[in-house]
């Protein structure tokens, strides 16, 4: 994710970050109320959890690359 963001113009590479950070944190929440409604399936787990790490990993892009 780094790299792509690196390559985009300076304008647009806290948009990206904010993008990807903001798809995360839906996948999360939506991975979340499919573990709390579905009877806590391994798999919303997972969801609810890779959802966080890619919000998490879209903000951290974004202090690393964005000055």
């Amino acid at each position: 994710m780094l790299g792509v963001v690196t390559a985009l113009p300076n304008g647009r590479q806290a948009t990206a970050c904010a993008v990807v950070a903001l798809g995360g944190i839906l996948v999360a929440g939506l991975g979340g109320l499919a573990f709390l409604m579905g009877g806590q399936s391994n798999g919303a787990s997972y969801l609810m959890a890779v959802g966080f790490l890619v919000a998490v990993g879209g903000y951290v892009a974004e202090v690393v690359t964005v000055r």
